[in-house]
């Protein structure tokens, strides 16, 4: 029998999420830090990295399904990164699209690998 007080595992691990990071360089100026901020949906959860510090790259977002598996990774452009290639859920599809990232009508996101002979033009 298990005591009304418990939490059920997911209500404790959802303690565990912080719900914001604040960073400082000084000790003085504090800036609030969005990296690693899951958002859940209907249909599944996303967690937008913003390329920080001039690091390469562009914002990009994991994409999880129900069963907190990735599906894979979306940058703010529309295309695949790290090599993804999936289907966005619906809602997350919407939330990704009201904070600006590119989202084809058909909610695909794929890589597309170039065959080694195939030519490059660079403008």
């Amino acid at each position: 029998m298990v005591p009304e007080e418990m939490l059920s595992f997911k209500e404790f691990i959802e303690l565990l999420e912080p719900d914001g990071v604040i960073v400082t360089r000084d000790g003085t100026h504090f800036e609030t830090l969005d990296e690693s901020r899951r958002y859940t949906v209907k249909d599944g959860s996303y967690r937008i990295d913003k390329v920080l510090h001039g690091g390469g790259g562009q914002t990009h977002a994991h994409v999880f399904c129900r069963r907190n598996n990735q599906l894979g990774v979306i940058n703010f452009d529309g295309s695949a990164s790290h090599s993804s290639k999936f289907r966005l859920p619906k809602a997350v599809a919407a939330e990704l699209e009201k904070k600006g990232f590119a989202i084809r009508t058909d909610r695909m996101v794929e890589w597309l690998a170039l065959d080694q002979d195939s030519p490059m033009l660079f403008g």
